[in-house]
């Protein structure tokens, strides 16, 4: 059995096909393109790993390629796919990229499946919170309750005078910009005035969320489904009752179709795992129980997903062919021995 590779920074892999397109410049431009590892995109989220792992395992053992993990921020990974610098994307959430449809147009690259659609993002608060405080119930409602959430910034913070605080994902979410221009909005001005915020990590997040949780203490912030802290905290989803609007920031995040995709150099040149990739369709639940395994083994995607591919047996050998989930299920039996 192949071992799982490392992943790598998407500069690495830039710079790694850089070399690699200037080596075969004279080549015949009409010669079918070749893709002997595939270059998978991943981000900073357990889902994506996840899914990543399963299908690298997939992969590698039932077909015999190379894989490749090659991390990015959300704007760096759509211009790699863009480029063809990427081939594909487990989980493209297609409604927070702006150019999504116009890429999709443009044939820059392909949408093969959903991954899975039933998936809820915004900011959150302990369910618990809500008990204690029943009319915390909307975005809207927030700066009434600005004086619970305690700024760690400041050390000598005031709840009477000084702002609460929230946390907001990655600087490198498109969600993050979102609410960047939710706030900079004169409709929601008034929670601007109210909070600061703080873009941080996902394991920033989740920690703060932990933390904030055991001691039952005020916590708001940005979340999103499936993860594994949100299927094991009990958490409620502010409402916002405007009309969804990225670039004004208005409404709450819609659920999205999370997609599959793929470049014209790996529709050309991998045929057969396109159309295993084509076939790939979860949904919140299977996914969240991958994420639950990785949660209680330190995060470990590889881990979860040889954990995943024995729960779910009867779905993902739906997905290949007779031979590739026979060579696959004899590598998982190997490597579940090991």
């Amino acid at each position: 059995m192949k071992t799982f590779l490392k992943r790598f920074s998407f500069l690495a892999i830039a710079a790694l096909l850089t070399l690699t397109i200037a080596a075969c410049e004279q080549e015949d431009p009409d010669e079918e393109p070749e893709v002997d590892t595939i270059i998978l995109a991943e981000s900073d989220w357990q889902s994506h790993e996840l899914h990543n792992s399963v299908v690298e395992f997939i992969i590698e053992n039932g077909y015999g390629v190379d894989v490749l993990k090659a991390y990015g921020s959300t704007p760096a990974v759509v211009q790699a796919l863009r480029d063809g610098d990427m081939h594909v994307n487990m989980e493209m959430w297609s409604d927070n990229i702006a150019s999504y449809q116009e890429d999709l147009d443009a044939g820059y690259y392909h949408e093969l499946s959903v991954n899975f659609d039933d998936n809820y993002q915004g900011l959150w608060i302990p369910e618990y919170l809500q008990e204690e405080h029943p009319g915390l119930v909307s975005v809207h409602d927030l700066p009434d309750y600005a004086h619970l959430f305690e700024n760690p910034d400041e050390a000598n913070w005031d709840p009477e005078e000084d702002p609460g605080h929230m946390y907001l994902g990655s600087v490198e979410f498109a969600a993050t910009q979102f609410y960047e221009n939710k706030f900079e909005n004169p409709e929601y001005s008034e929670i601007a005035e109210s909070f600061v915020w703080s873009p941080v990590s996902t394991s920033v997040l989740n920690a703060t969320l932990y933390e904030a949780y055991e001691n039952e203490e005020p916590w708001v912030g940005y979340h999103w489904t499936p993860t594994a802290i949100m299927a094991e905290l009990d958490m409620v989803l502010l409402e916002d009752e405007g009309e969804y609007d990225y670039d004004e920031g208005t409404g709450n995040l819609p659920p999205n179709d999370v997609t599959v995709i793929a470049t014209d150099d790996m529709m050309t040149a991998q045929p057969e795992i396109v159309e295993f990739l084509s076939n790939y369709e979860t949904d919140a639940d299977i996914t969240g129980q991958g994420l639950i395994y990785m949660g209680e083994h330190d995060g470990d995607s590889d881990a979860a997903a040889l954990d995943w591919l024995v729960e779910y047996e009867d779905l993902w050998t739906q997905w290949v062919p007779d031979d590739v989930a026979s060579d696959v299920l004899d590598a998982l039996d190997e490597a579940l021995e090991e």
